[in-house]
């Protein structure tokens, strides 16, 4: 009886060493530089449970997204952000106007859909300055809601934006 207790004391301690993970924990900040053709740009997150600042350096200026704005994002994913570009018109614009260009930080962020997928959080940048926050949150496999945020305001529902499911690919898409 005492081998037979050994033994399974022996492989329950097997069972649980074999079972031993490495678990990653939630970045506290991150800090890029993304070169560009016309400047250069540098993004700083920084998060503690909820995402506390966000800061997007061109240069000559630094713009911060207001603390207020960030509000009731909670368990940013640090390492997923990235900072698109847009050259074009951002917004309403007029015939003979110049491009207005933009950037956007955007990362994941929450806890996953049932569809096995992050919100997504964007800040939009133009015109020398924070203009708003995008909320994508996954409602079926293939649709996101969109809300967007300015300053001093609530939340409005936008409309639905449409992406691939996941480990599918749009149309085009290698």
């Amino acid at each position: 009886m005492r081998t037979s207790l050994a033994f399974l004391s022996l492989i329950a301690a097997t069972l649980t060493m074999s079972n031993a993970e490495d678990i990653s924990k939630p970045w506290g900040s991150v800090t890029f530089n993304v070169p560009h053709e016309t400047s250069a740009a540098s993004v700083s997150l920084v998060a503690d449970g909820s995402l506390t600042k966000v800061n997007l350096s061109l240069i000559g200026y630094s713009l911060d997204v207001p603390e207020t704005e960030l509000e009731g994002i909670d368990k940013p994913v640090l390492h997923s952000a990235q900072l698109l570009f847009g050259e074009d018109w951002y917004g309403e614009w007029k015939e003979g106007e110049k491009p207005i260009p933009h950037f956007i930080i955007e990362l994941s962020y929450g806890d996953k859909s049932k569809f096995g997928n992050l919100p997504t959080i964007r800040f939009l940048f133009h015109s020398g300055k924070y203009q708003e926050r995008i909320n994508l949150i996954q409602t079926t496999e293939t649709v996101w809601e969109e809300f967007r945020k300015s300053p001093g305001e609530p939340p409005v529902k936008i409309g639905t934006t449409t992406r691939a499911a996941a480990g599918k690919k749009e149309p085009g898409e290698r």
